[in-house]
């Protein structure tokens, strides 16, 4: 029998989100393997503060993304350094939340605007060509429209995941019914049936465990989802073909004490074809300053409450690990699914290298050693109809 804290003391239990006091900073990695084998490799430290606002009803959530490093080291091709300077107006973002933790506006969309307008000139002088003009053009036209700026945002894995439904009432023994659609294919989204409930105990480190479990259940085929179809077209013309296949995982665990993300690890399954399996892999761990780091209790804070009341196109301008990489020759140490991962060295070259004290990767792993509710997201995905 386990002597681990219970979290249901009651038949329902509330999770409630209390804004953190202080600057989290949160190192992410994202993994691309195919048939097993490593292939592509994304990581940045991004920083998060969060407060509550009475004017806006709501939460607000500012975001920050730090130097991004593809494949261990930091942009290198002429592509990826534009990619990069192009995302560089979105931060810092300026965010409004839903009380379940969904994204509902930027609330600094000027600033953005204005951020760009001085991007694009410096780009404008140094690049030139048909191919870098159109590129500036698709990228204004996206960051001026902020219902479609907002949209695009779940298009990336950090923003998929960290703006998700979390704080709600759950029941023991008892799973919420979700349809999400996530970004496996960059802004080609697959949709999931999923199952989230929340663990009966704190782990050993008094944290809560929240888990999702899903397979997809997008009637389009892997082709018609590749193809930007939105519907299954050869469905409905007679044609029988397969639906994609996909499963997924995630799991978060929360801080007990204002139920702030600790961390999220996800990995998601979809087969391109008969003998090619992709395997995308998400990582997000809080980087505290202290291992015995512990978030302050407030009077607002509530972290679990029993209660008996029942209750590959625009995506590359956020998320440059879309950006294809030269495959590069496989080595006999490549590294296998499942396999501990090594480290990665990161290369930082001139004239600007941020302060780097320690290394991104080494404070990631340093954390391990220390009833039926349908939800659908249509279009807005921070839009919600319940049936």
């Amino acid at each position: 029998m386990s002597d681990l804290k219970k979290v249901f003391l009651e038949k329902d239990t509330t999770l409630d989100f209390t804004p953190f006091k202080e600057t989290r900073a949160y190192g992410y990695t994202c993994q691309v393997f195919e048939n097993n084998k490593l292939v592509h490799t994304i990581a940045y430290e991004i920083a998060v503060d969060s407060s509550h606002s009475y004017a806006q009803d709501g939460f607000i959530f500012e975001v920050d993304r730090k130097t991004v490093y593809l494949d261990n080291a930091i942009a290198a091709s002429q592509t990826e350094q534009i990619a990069d300077l192009c995302s560089q107006a979105l931060y810092p973002l300026k965010l409004k939340v839903s009380d379940e933790n969904l994204l509902l506006e930027i609330l600094n969309h000027a600033d953005i605007k204005q951020r760009w307008k001085k991007i694009k000139d410096n780009l404008s002088l140094y690049y030139k060509g048909k191919i870098i003009s159109a590129l500036l053009q698709k990228t204004e036209k996206l960051l001026y429209n902020k219902t479609v700026l907002t949209t695009s945002l779940y298009e990336t894995w950090f923003f998929d995941l960290y703006f998700r439904p979390i704080y709600t009432t759950y029941q023991h023994n008892e799973s919420l019914d979700y349809f999400w659609k996530s970004p496996v294919l960059g802004n080609k989204h697959i949709r999931y049936g999923v199952e989230q409930s929340l663990e009966e105990n704190y782990t050993a480190t008094d944290k809560i465990v929240i888990k999702l479990k899903g397979s997809a259940v997008d009637k389009r085929s892997i082709q018609e989802i590749l193809q930007h179809r939105t519907f299954p077209k050869n469905t409905l013309a007679g044609v029988k073909v397969k639906p994609v296949h996909s499963e997924m995982n995630v799991e978060y665990q929360l801080y007990s004490e204002d139920n702030s993300i600790f961390s999220i690890v996800a990995e998601y399954q979809i087969t391109l074809q008969e003998e090619k399996q992709k395997t995308v892999k998400i990582e997000l761990y809080h980087l505290p300053e202290s291992a015995t780091f512990r978030p302050a209790k407030t009077e607002k804070a509530v972290p679990v409450t029993p209660t008996s009341i029942p209750v590959e196109d625009e995506d590359y301008i956020f998320d440059i690990s879309t950006i294809a990489v030269p495959k590069k020759k496989q080595k006999s140490d490549q590294m296998i699914l499942g396999s501990p991962p090594k480290v990665i060295q990161l290369y930082i070259p001139g004239p600007y290298p941020p302060d780097v004290k320690k290394s991104l990767w080494k404070r990631i792993f340093s954390i391990f050693k220390k009833k039926k509710k349908i939800i659908e997201y249509r279009q807005n995905p921070w839009k919600k109809t319940t049936t």
